[in-house]
């Protein structure tokens, strides 16, 4: 089994892999390149974000001093709002479903269900909130 397949499967893996090494760097550019724009260039910081992450719903709304390991692990639904400093550790596969904030200086390192509010290090779930009206556009 390749290093990438065990990395798929959420199993131990070798960063030193060159195929592993080679999504890190580019996790590593893209938040680089996203955390560089102005918060008023909107349309650029969620392509930059489409490219970084494995899969994303609509209504993004990520602050500025966002990091994740890998990107292509990190799976993230309709109306996700993060605040300032997150980290979000995807070594393994991370889903954060629909609805969802996460706090400024937050790392998560694990799935989010739908409809929570996750703070802290490592993120734990706070609350949950009904959606109505938010985010939506």
């Amino acid at each position: 089994m390749t290093e990438l397949e065990k990395l798929n499967n959420g199993e131990y893996y070798s960063m030193d892999d060159p195929e592993i090494a080679k999504i890190h760097y580019r996790a590593a550019t893209l938040c680089q390149q996203f955390n560089a724009l102005p918060i008023t260039e909107s349309e650029e910081r969620e392509k930059v974000l489409r490219q970084l992450f494995g899969s994303a719903g609509k209504n993004l709304s990520i602050k500025p001093g966002f990091f994740c390991d890998l990107g292509i692990n990190l799976h993230v639904g309709d109306n996700f709002l993060t605040n300032y400093n997150v980290t979000i550790l995807d070594m393994a596969p991370v889903t954060i479903g629909n609805n969802v904030i996460i706090g400024a200086g937050s790392v998560v390192t694990h799935d989010i269900p739908d409809n929570a509010v996750a703070v802290g290090n490592p993120a734990k779930v706070i609350r949950y909130v009904e959606n109505k009206n938010r985010c939506e556009q």
